[in-house]
């Protein structure tokens, strides 16, 4: 039996998670390629220039490369990469999980009832400063007047 009528069940449940905005995420693991040094794949939604997009992270021994394609490419990447060099894939959704392993010839899917938010698709993120913007140093006088030199020696007003 072959494993094409699976991936390509599995490859359905991405695409509706991806459209419907409820994948959380998408892991590819047991990679059995040429690139020795790549250990998986984590795959997330996101929105880069008001377009949904899928963020392929490499994840290597010593580096991550990122790497961000639209719906069409991504699903002939995975639909190229899935059961050919990645034995293993778990998709993470809002609602339900759904593990894919292909043994030799074997493949099974399970899925499992699972309860989540969904994550924020922003590319951009706030950055978390350690000092606050309001405990600035210089006093009002050398913020209105740039005179942080002579404040930092003593304000003349």
């Amino acid at each position: 039996m072959t494993a094409a009528p699976q991936i390509e069940t599995f490859l359905n449940d991405v695409k509706t998670a991806f459209n419907d905005g409820r994948l959380v995420q998408l892991k590819l693991m047991g990679y059995q390629g040429p690139d020795a040094a790549l250990k998986s794949v984590a795959i997330k939604k996101i929105v880069v220039k008001r377009q949904d997009m899928l963020s392929f992270t490499y994840r290597y021994k010593t580096r991550d490369i990122i790497k961000n394609h639209i719906l069409p490419e991504a699903m002939a990447l995975l639909r190229a990469d899935l059961g050919a060099v990645f034995r293993t894939a778990l998709l993470e959704t809002t609602e339900f999980d759904l593990n894919f392993e292909q043994h030799g010839d074997k493949v099974r899917i399970k899925r499992r009832d699972a309860n989540r938010d969904v994550p924020s698709t922003s590319h951009d993120r706030t950055k978390h400063r350690l000092i606050a913007p309001e405990g600035k140093s210089l006093s009002a006088c050398a913020q209105n007047r740039g005179c942080a030199r002579q404040c930092a020696q003593g304000c003349t007003g």
